[in-house]
């Protein structure tokens, strides 16, 4: 066949572009590699499906650079994407991706700001050695009721804010979810109507001020993916948080903040299969519990100096495989729980030493024990590793 297309040439003039830089930040400060993510500049960057994506508008900085095309992760100057240390008001995200990457699991909507350190790391963090993304959520308006919401074609979005007590208390309510299994299951393709591609994410903050030397903030987020890229198997994971924050003034050189923050994560396969001889259910979750004390002492104009201990204990699922059925050809296993405590202590200082030289050094120290009963198998030496090899078993 033959087909005509006829193209018409239409000029645009553009308005003039300004780009401003923070030239005398960059060397007033020792930390190389930050920085800060503006939240509400990332509106005006187009993005996969007319969503905001904070990752995103990370991966195009200098030293980071996307997985790949569907991937979540991300590397920092060459290091392994699960070397990244990515905490929401101060609590791990373990999982920080929806629908296999094109969406990240936090709501640009309900974000204050983001800092990624991709050169030198404060001593105040630890356990990762690539990168660190700080994530701050924002706090509900303490004035009055206020909102803010988006709708897209494959989600939505919804933030209120509302004082409890004016002035000094207010919460935050937001929340995200997508519309894209009822999209699926309206396609006239039969293949597709039993697909899942969903996920939700939601998040509450609360803060009181006490008075001018007391603060507390708390946290709650979970979200949660579901998705099937066959007939038979339902794939699901989800992440939960929960921080509290008390900050406490005790003089005009010295504050600290009082941390405890719990996150968990979970992955599932609901497995049908071609009968009920042959479906399982498979999953696996970690879970950690931390608490931290953070001081800030200005000594002088020369000397401000950070110190603060944290101590975290871990709780591991490794995994299991359930049949569901009794008379199922699957063998069931279990792998026996694990826990850990890992510990550190850190100080750093921000010495001035003139007006043109300033020298941030710091210092951490950190420690990890097994917690509770557990075996070790001895195999023999220079031959594959399996039942038939293990010469001894070691109980501790």
């Amino acid at each position: 066949g033959t087909m005509n297309i006829k193209l018409d040439e239409k000029f645009n003039v553009l308005d003039e572009v300004v780009i401003n830089a923070k030239k005398s930040e960059n060397v007033k400060s020792a930390i190389s590699g930050v920085t800060s993510i503006d939240i509400e500049g990332i509106k005006n960057i187009p993005l996969v499906l007319g969503e905001r994506d904070i990752f995103k508008v990370a991966t195009i900085l200098p030293g980071v650079k996307q997985t790949g095309e569907g991937s979540a992760g991300y590397n920092v100057r060459g290091g392994k994407e699960d070397q990244n240390l990515i905490l929401l008001d101060n609590a791990l995200i373990y999982n920080p991706a929806h629908f296999f990457g094109f969406f990240s699991s936090v709501s640009p909507y309900t974000t204050k700001k983001a800092n990624i350190y991709k050169g030198s790391i404060p001593a105040e963090f630890g356990g990762r050695l690539s990168s660190v993304f700080d994530v701050t959520s924002k706090n509900g308006n303490p004035t009055k009721f206020s909102g803010e919401g988006g709708i897209g074609p494959v989600t939505s979005n919804l933030a209120l804010s509302t004082p409890i007590i004016k002035d000094k208390s207010s919460i935050l309510v937001g929340g995200r979810a997508t519309y894209s299994g009822w999209i699926l299951r309206s396609l006239k393709e039969e293949s597709l109507k039993n697909s899942e591609a969903s996920f939700y994410d939601g998040i509450v903050k609360y803060n009181h001020k006490f008075n001018a030397k007391n603060n507390f903030e708390s946290t709650f987020y979970y979200s949660h993916d579901a998705f099937s890229i066959s007939s038979d198997s339902l794939y699901k994971y989800s992440n939960r948080l929960v921080s509290l924050k008390y900050e406490h003034t005790f003089n005009d050189k010295h504050k600290g903040a009082l941390l405890f923050t719990n996150s968990e994560y979970k992955f599932f396969i609901d497995y049908q299969g071609n009968n009920i001889l042959t479906a399982f259910d498979f999953g696996y979750k970690i879970n950690e519990s931390n608490v931290m004390a953070k001081m800030n002492y200005t000594l002088n104009d020369k000397h401000k100096i950070n110190y603060g201990i944290s101590s975290k204990v871990y709780g591991v699922n490794p995994g299991f495989l359930d049949p569901k059925s009794n008379d199922s050809q699957i063998v069931p296993v279990n792998i026996n729980k694990e826990r850990g405590i890992e510990s550190a202590a850190y100080i750093s200082d921000s010495y001035k030493i003139s007006q043109k030289l300033l020298i941030d050094f710091g210092f951490r120290y950190s420690t990890f024990s097994a917690l509770g009963a557990s075996s070790q198998r001895i195999y023999q030496e220079g031959v594959p590793l399996n039942e038939g090899t293990v010469t001894e078993i070691k109980e501790f």
